[in-house]
């Protein structure tokens, strides 16, 4: 019995050794399975805390993963979610410090069997948590920290499936195959403009040069051959065999220099820039947006302003169809159903896999668009899986419908019916309704101002353009439209365009206007971001008069908050803040009277003590607080009109934004001999 007891202890002993060198089968297969991928290899990877350089000045972002190289200029990074990038050494905000792997792995294994409250997933977005904590276990099994390993590898089984997987049968396996495969398909296409899942979130976010098709290729291949059960594989393979077939003829197809190209006759240059929209590389400035293929490396940004949706100068292929204008047209309607890529990548939204490569077919219509002077169509399937040889079909009959009215009517006719639609933004149609008819300009604009609903947006812009023809009979349809039109908001952008004029007495008329327009408002407006009260409350604003600026502070304490807050917002636009408004983007501002500036002043100062909250949802990247109060933006607006003296710091809990808020107020009530107000405590957690 003594021996039999000895064996028993001696095995037992070895317990604790066996299962720090084994794993379980199945997650041994995964582990297996998870090193054939092309991954880089964490093995011997030096593990650390890496200081990307991204966010602001006042904060060090700082990401968990492992240094796969590391040169004079740069260093090459995985991240715990699998997206690799480099760091550029130059920056001075980027390093490194070594970690140990196993203490970060085991808190890592800690928060993930105690979770804090109300944590849903992680907060990367790049990789299914389920995904991560499956790196977590397979880089421990790597690295020999088996016990490690066997216990994340339990968590990662453990995590929910995410909304997109239906089948809770499917082994882990399966299940990473899925949502590894998403995120490679996500970087593929991201690949397409020389962008990255790592340049979106922490990496040097500058666009490296454009891979070739090749490379691409791989990318998509990749897709259907190491994750097959992806919901993206078929089309990566449809995706991969446009990109051989593009691959081939580029093989075959001379290059061309541009004094080439210029010798060309028109139809064949036409031919030729058309085939060389497989390289035109746009960007998107906007989410939700859309992919701009004119916004190109060398041209800069589009905008709006100053002279809404300009044709760009560019010597890319879609800036030089686009100055061939009208004779490229037939060409460009046959070129609409080409699926071919191009290096344009457009979204919805960044933080989320939404994203598609803009075909030939995507490029040609948005030159049309711009040759037209107005969207003829918008695109249906920008966001989205490939178009269907029937989409591609439809938008090509819209077009040469198009253009078979545009044979039939002429250029004048048609641009005249374009405008006087009141829809679309007007001043690419007015451009060329100059140069065809300048006589018809300001009549065909009343019309499209007749004809805008509901939409501030584009009424703003028909008003502009009839205001910048700068002629007595344009001023004299601007003054009638305050006068006579029934809508309020026609009224109020017209007299708000009208204090823009340097005639002091047309200048006192529109002011005298809209502080009528103020007086006749009704008691309580909708609580709405954009409406008349606050474009008029930005417009008393913005004149910069004493007597506009006192309309807002009648009646102040019975306001209901929405109203107090869209005053205190609309006076952000002497602090530039330009998140905040958007008026700053729209409104000529005149500088306020010293005695306008005292009144925003004290309305500020008085605005500091509302704390009435939830008047605003979201975030500005110049200003964060857990659920804002009046108070709180009112200092936001005075630490924009003076920094020094009005303190704020960007990110502050509740606590210490009250400090910030009452320090504020107690400046303005020392300058008026007013009682101070008592700092409030912080409290301090055992």
């Amino acid at each position: 019995m003594k021996l039999f007891f000895s064996i028993l202890l001696f095995f037992t002993s070895l317990l604790p050794l066996l299962s720090a060198t084994e794993v379980p089968d199945e997650a041994q297969l995964c582990f297996q399975w998870f090193a054939s991928l092309d991954y880089p290899d964490v093995k011997d990877a030096q593990f650390a805390e890496i200081w990307t350089g991204r966010g602001s000045n006042s904060e060090r972002r700082a990401i968990y993963g492992f240094i796969i190289s590391e040169s004079e200029t740069e260093l090459t990074v995985l991240r715990t979610d699998l997206t690799q990038g480099t760091l550029a050494k130059a920056n001075t905000r980027v390093a490194f410090e070594p970690r140990s792997f196993s203490e970060i792995a085991t808190e890592t294994l800690e928060a993930l069997r105690s979770p804090p409250e109300n944590t849903l997933d992680w907060p990367d977005d790049t990789l299914a948590k389920k995904a991560q904590v499956f790196f977590w276990a397979y880089a421990c099994w790597r690295r020999g920290e088996i016990d490690l390993a066997t216990q994340l590898y339990v968590e990662a089984d453990k995590q929910r499936l995410g909304y997109y997987l239906k089948r809770e049968t499917d082994t882990l396996q399966e299940v990473l195959e899925i949502q590894l495969g998403k995120a490679a398909m996500w970087n593929a296409m991201l690949r397409s403009d020389g962008n990255s899942l790592a340049q979106i979130y922490w990496s040097d976010s500058r666009r490296t040069p454009l891979p070739s098709r090749a490379e691409l290729l791989t990318g998509f291949q990749r897709v259907t051959t190491q994750f097959p059960r992806c919901k993206y594989a078929e089309q990566a393979q449809a995706s991969a065999a446009i990109l051989e077939c593009m691959i081939e003829e580029d093989a075959n197809h001379p290059t061309l220099t541009q004094e080439q190209l210029d010798q060309l006759p028109l139809d064949q240059r036409v031919a030729e820039l058309i085939w060389q929209l497989r390289d035109q590389n746009g960007h998107q400035m906007t989410q939700p947006g859309s992919c701009d293929i004119f916004n190109t490396r060398t041209t800069g940004s589009t905008g709006l302003r100053p002279s809404y949706y300009p044709q760009p100068t560019g010597t890319s292929p879609a800036h030089q169809l686009l100055a061939i204008g009208y004779p490229a047209v037939p060409a460009l309607i046959e070129a609409l159903t080409d699926r071919r890529f191009s290096r344009s990548v457009g979204y919805a939204r960044l933080s989320f896999f939404n994203h598609s490569i803009l075909n030939v077919g995507d490029c040609a219509q948005q030159i049309l668009n711009r040759i037209a002077g107005h969207s003829i169509e918008h695109p249906s399937y920008v966001h989205g899986d490939l178009p269907t040889e029937a989409q591609l079909l439809a938008r090509q009959q819209v077009y040469q419908a198009w253009w078979n009215e545009f044979q039939k009517k002429g250029k004048k006719q048609m641009l005249i019916e374009a405008i006087a639609a009141g829809a679309g933004i007007p001043g690419p149609l007015i451009r060329q309704l100059k140069e065809e008819a300048p006589e018809e300009v300001a009549g065909t604009l009343l019309m499209g101002i007749e004809q805008t609903q509901e939409d501030p947006w584009g009424l703003r812009l028909y008003i502009d353009e009839l205001f910048a023809l700068n002629t007595p009979e344009a001023f004299a349809m601007l003054r009638a439209l305050i006068k006579d039109d029934p809508r309020r908001r026609v009224r109020i952008e017209a007299a708000t365009k009208l204090l823009e004029e340097e005639n002091k007495a047309a200048n006192e008329a529109a002011l005298d206007a809209l502080i009528y327009e103020w007086q006749q408002l009704p008691e309580s407006t909708p609580r709405q971001f954009e409406n008349d009260f606050s474009a008029l409350a930005t417009a008393l604003i913005a004149s910069g008069d004493a007597r506009a600026m006192q309309q807002l502070v009648n009646g102040w304490e019975q306001r209901p908050a929405h109203e107090r807050f869209q005053i205190v917002r609309a006076t952000g636009i002497f602090a530039d803040k330009f998140m905040f408004t958007s008026a700053v983007f729209y409104m000529k501002r005149r500088p306020p009277t010293l005695e306008a500036r005292a009144i925003m002043i004290d309305l500020l100062a008085h605005a500091l003590e509302d704390t009435t909250a939830d008047v605003f949802h979201g975030s500005l990247s110049d200003f964060q607080c857990p659920n804002p109060r009046i108070g709180d933006f009112a200092l936001y607006v005075l630490n924009g009109i003076d920094n020094q003296k009005y303190a704020m710091s960007t990110f502050a809990n509740a606590e210490q934004r009250d400090i910030e808020r009452i320090a504020a107020a107690n400046i303005w009530r020392a300058e008026n001999n007013e009682s101070l107000l008592q700092l409030p405590v912080i409290s301090v957690k055992n």
